[in-house]
């Protein structure tokens, strides 16, 4: 509930939206966050989690224009207040998200790490 209020308060979105928005995003990001982990699906993980981190980007950008002086919600319980500085905080994680996203050959996950090391001790 206090999700969808920070939606609706960013004043962009009608209520069907701001209602769907808060029933699938947080189990988009968690579902995209698992598979980032697990190393299962790391690029489509990468790419939901670079693509929400744009659509927030760009939400925070346009309520710093107007003015709204509005929580983010991006975390449950905590009072954090959007600015610059989220703004910033945002575009560093979209930075770590593209680099996923675009990385060739990444072994950054449990499963891929723990592979690449059974590889090794092999030889």
């Amino acid at each position: 509930m206090d999700f969808a209020s920070s939606i609706y308060n960013y004043k962009l979105f009608p209520d069907f939206v701001v209602g769907l928005a808060a029933a699938t995003v947080p189990w988009v990001e968690f579902l995209a966050g698992l598979c980032l982990v697990l190393g299962f699906k790391v690029r489509g993980g990468a790419l939901a989690i670079s693509t929400l981190l744009g659509v927030f980007i760009c939400l925070l950008i346009i309520s710093a224009l107007r003015g709204l002086d509005v929580e983010c919600g991006c975390f449950s319980g905590v009072e954090r207040r959007f600015g610059w500085l989220a703004i910033a905080e945002d575009l560093a994680m979209l930075a770590g998200g593209l680099f996923v996203l675009f990385s060739d050959r990444l072994r950054l996950a449990p499963a891929s790490f723990f592979a690449g090391w059974r590889e090794l001790t092999r030889r």
